[in-house]
């Protein structure tokens, strides 16, 4: 296996990590819990390698179909909530915005993988 095929299967298998870390977090938020941001720190790392990796594979037409620019807007919303506490706008980005790119783009890795 290359270190393409290995970086893509990664992503594959992590992706979904990533979508249920911000359900979670977005889900205790919901309850009323405070903001962990412990885990809050390794959810924006996790992103962080996977737009690395997602970048990485595209620089050499590895992988195509995913706008990585879809998760620009979100980040900096996110960041606005952080700045603000709004515990309701972060879980609302974590959920609705966050993990919906990131289903779309497991999607597309899937798609990848299988032809």
């Amino acid at each position: 296996m290359t270190i393409i095929e290995e970086t893509i299967q990664t992503l594959d298998e992590f992706i979904p990590n990533v979508i249920s870390a911000s359900r979670n977090l977005a889900e205790n938020l919901r309850k009323g819990e405070s903001l962990d941001t412990s885990v809050l720190s390794k959810l924006l790392e996790a992103i962080q390698w996977c737009l690395s990796a997602i970048e990485g594979l595209q620089k050499n037409n590895s992988l195509t179909g995913i706008p990585l620019t879809a998760i620009t807007e979100p980040l900096g919303e996110l960041e606005e909530a952080l700045e603000n506490q709004d515990h309701i706008m972060i879980a609302d980005l974590l959920e609705y915005e966050i993990a919906a790119v990131f289903e779309e783009w497991l999607t597309v890795i899937k798609n990848n993988r299988e032809h």
